[in-house]
């Protein structure tokens, strides 16, 4: 079943967005009486038909509702924005279908690029969740003071460098929690004071593996072994 975004979803009648009843009628032409599934991207998801197709709106009935269970483990992906907007977006797209709770593009002493796009963003993961059927939503946020990040972050914490003699490999990492904030740096790397107040704070600093990779790279590859390690 295809799944489509309402801010609302409740049993009975509901109107979609323009956007959502365009994409419906227009690009999948798809039509009354065919199944469909909403969401609220906060966990809810409703089961149904289409009840309307008109060039103005769509209405879906729904007959069901239910909470689906929470992604986890909770990641929350602190990560600099890239030097080029692409990496950034394909790298938001991921860490959604990954099922990341909250992803925080962190504004470092050596990050390229600092004017961030939340709004085209959230549409990306938007996008992102309803192509894998994921009902909730990551927030995203941008975030100019690592050291309050450092600090505010939940779960255990871990701070991705390539450099430190006491980075723990993956294998080594402490995954027995059910949250955890990842950090992970621009291209250069986090400064040494910036690493040292992580570590301040509770953070642990971790490597991904003897190769150097780039920071999309490296928030995907970190958030896919916090989550298959958690299994």
């Amino acid at each position: 079943m295809e799944l489509f975004v309402a801010d609302e979803v409740k049993e009975g009648l509901i109107t979609l967005s323009p956007d959502e009843s365009h994409h419906i009628a227009r690009v999948l032409r798809m039509q009354v009486g065919d199944s469909i599934a909403l969401t609220d991207g906060k966990g809810t998801l409703g089961e149904g038909t289409i009840a309307l197709v008109s060039n103005k709106k769509v209405d879906v009935e729904i007959f069901s509702t239910t909470i689906q269970p929470k992604n986890e483990p909770t990641i929350h992906l602190y990560v600099s924005p890239t030097r080029t907007t692409e990496r950034t977006e394909w790298m938001i797209e991921k860490a959604t279908e990954l099922g990341c709770t909250t992803i925080c593009l962190l504004i470092c002493h050596r990050t390229a690029r600092k004017n961030i796009n939340l709004d085209r963003y959230e549409k990306i993961a938007t996008a992102a969740a309803k192509q894998s059927h994921n009902c909730y939503f990551p927030e995203i946020k941008l975030i100019t003071n690592t050291e309050e990040a450092f600090q505010s972050a939940l779960g255990v914490k871990f701070i991705a460098t390539c450099f430190g003699e006491d980075r723990l490999p993956p294998s080594a990492w402490p995954i027995t929690s059910g949250e955890y904030s990842l950090f992970i740096g621009p291209e250069g790397d986090f400064t040494a004071e910036e690493t040292e107040a992580a570590i301040t704070y509770g953070c642990i600093p971790v490597s991904l593996g003897n190769l150097r990779l780039r920071t999309e790279t490296a928030a995907i590859a970190g958030i896919s072994h916090l989550r298959l390690k958690s299994f």
